[in-house]
């Protein structure tokens, strides 16, 4: 009876790892991309949604082999992220440019009323871009990319100590700024 119950407590905790990993997107992101979409003037087909959890994040790091060249960065990489969420939509038919332009345009300012801060905004005829971070006691604890371009649409969070994962890849590439040597 005692080898039942552990059995089933291990098995329950091997369940949670693997299930809280890899999971649909939260309602807040759910809410995000259907206020996008619904400002853009075109139609999308949602070709990729996903989240990414603590759990599969873990298991991710366990699967990255020793001996690879960049093992130790994406190691310390990957313990700064505590989850990940990703939507690509592919656009269907034609996308009204310069209309979805402005809608875009006011629908990222409406973006900036709500924790966000906007600190990327990128325009030209064919691409828009923005990131936003969200920050908890001065510390980037969110991120939020859209990007838009005549063939998709592709949002994506990552949260955890992003101050710590960008302080990574500052001391792996210095930006291509030369400052790694000051790091």
């Amino acid at each position: 009876m005692k080898k039942n119950k552990i059995k089933f407590i291990v098995i329950a905790l091997g369940m949670s790892l693997l299930l809280s990993g890899c999971i649909m997107v939260n309602a807040d992101f759910r809410e995000a991309r259907n206020t996008i979409l619904n400002s853009i003037d075109g139609e999308f087909n949602k070709e990729i949604e996903f989240a990414v959890g603590g759990g599969m994040i873990l298991m991710a790091r366990m699967f990255i082999p020793k001996d690879e060249p960049d093992a130790e960065i994406a190691q310390e990489a990957l313990e700064n992220i505590s989850s990940v969420q990703v939507g690509i939509y592919s656009v269907k038919g034609h996308l009204d440019y310069n209309r979805s332009f402005v809608n875009f345009k006011n629908q990222i300012n409406n973006m900036l009323t709500d924790e966000w801060e906007c600190i990327v905004k990128a325009f030209d005829h064919s691409e828009q871009t923005a990131v936003f971070v969200k920050c908890d006691e001065d510390k980037i604890r969110s991120m939020f990319v859209i990007a838009l371009n005549n063939d998709e649409l592709v949002l994506a969070e990552v949260n955890g100590d992003l101050e710590e994962l960008i302080a990574v890849a500052v001391r792996q590439s210095g930006l291509e700024l030369g400052i790694r040597e000051n790091m």
